[in-house]
């Protein structure tokens, strides 16, 4: 993301954040044999404005898209931001995500969620994505095994597939189970469909998601020890004790919460005289100015209004502009009040906004985790100096 940017080279950073790697080097490529002697971003820029005539010149129609991209104040360096996270900072895990974007279809995308939901059991939640992505050891992946029937049912070649739906012992299980089920009804060519169908088809049965998927990760679970704990130590199957220790799993899977672990940072502190003390102190001979912003589609209305404590007068301020998302919109907001602020001479101002996230953050003089918003929250805590 650009300030001035001196220290982005046009031609080999991929500065454009719509565009992937290999798009980013494609359009640049068929650029260079025009000639231009542009070399860094701040070629194409004026201070921290982007030169539209430039720009459009280089890039054609792609230029009016290109001088919307946002930039840093002048006053902070040019950032490398990493698009495929949320918050712009890199870590493996984001980049095997990237790297798998075509394993993981978009379409699919709603699988992931359900397992990696802050409710499951990280352990049930490991289990399912192995299973779902077929990262299992079973035999049809193994090239140095000859046999590669199912041990369980020895009647068809054992695949994950196979193993939990198809095979006629897990079919045993399923229908003996406490969520009895046909298995054969539901259809699936692979694992994902499969669950993706049960999910569905159970939830119009009134189940609830969390239930499902932790009733079919015990069941799962118990069959894929039961099959180690034949082919390993040639210990046959129970029935009636897989049954058991599904129903003591699934019990035990179904208290645990995410929540239980972490503390809810948005919870309003417990009021009392103390509290209501100490803000009177704080608001005392301030102007308080109070933002919201609305936002649809891309355009937001910005408002601010200004009230002193102990005097009659108010005022207000509004605006209208256009905003990625309703968290930029209410940054945006807050900007437009201490741009009003320092515009009036204000010397004194509380500004009160209900967006949480935006204050914690700003009270800790730091971005929002989104790097979507790093331009406008910068130049608020510039302001608030």
């Amino acid at each position: 993301m650009a300030a001035s940017g001196e220290e982005i080279d046009v031609w080999h950073q991929p500065w454009i954040p719509w565009l992937d790697f290999n798009c980013f080097n494609s359009l640049m490529e068929s650029i260079k044999p025009k000639g231009y002697t542009v070399r860094t971003l701040a070629d194409l820029s004026i201070g921290n404005e982007w030169n539209k005539e430039v720009v459009q010149q280089i890039f054609g129609d792609l230029g009016n898209r290109i001088t919307e991209i946002p930039r840093l104040p002048l006053n902070h360096k040019d950032k490398i931001i990493w698009t495929g996270k949320q918050n712009g900072i890199f870590s493996i895990k984001s980049a095997y995500g990237t790297d798998q974007e075509a394993h993981f279809d978009k379409k699919k995308k709603g699988i992931w969620t359900w397992i990696g939901h802050s409710d499951l059991h990280p352990r049930l939640s490991t289990f399912l994505w192995r299973v779902l992505n077929e990262a299992l050891p079973v035999r049809e992946k193994l090239r140095f095994l000859l046999d590669k029937d199912c041990p369980l049912c020895n009647s068809a070649e054992e695949n994950c597939l196979h193993l939990f739906k198809n095979c006629g012992f897990a079919k045993m299980l399923w229908f003996s189970g406490k969520i009895p089920l046909l298995v054969d009804k539901i259809p699936g060519e692979n694992v994902i469909q499969f669950t993706e169908n049960m999910v569905t088809s159970l939830e119009n049965s009134n189940y609830d998601r969390k239930e499902i998927l932790t009733y079919m990760g015990c069941v799962w679970e118990q069959i894929w020890r039961s099959r180690n704990d034949l082919c390993r130590r040639g210990i046959r199957a129970n029935l009636d004790m897989m049954k058991r220790n599904i129903e003591m799993a699934f019990q035990s899977y179904s208290t645990y919460s995410g929540k239980d672990a972490l503390v809810d940072i948005f919870s309003d502190p417990p009021k009392n005289r103390l509290e209501e003390a100490y803000w009177q102190r704080i608001l005392d001979g301030k102007r308080v100015i109070c933002t919201d912003a609305s936002w649809l589609r891309g355009e937001a209305r910005l408002a601010a209004v200004m009230r002193m404590k102990n005097l009659e007068s108010w005022a207000h301020k509004t605006s209208r502009t256009k905003a990625e998302s309703a968290l930029i919109a209410e940054l945006k907001a807050i900007l437009l009040a201490l741009q009003w602020a320092w515009e009036k001479k204000w010397d004194r101002i509380c500004v009160l906004s209900d967006c949480a996230q935006t204050i914690q953050a700003l009270r800790a003089k730091q971005c929002p985790p989104f790097w979507k918003t790093f331009n406008v929250a910068l130049e608020i805590l510039d302001c608030s100096k």
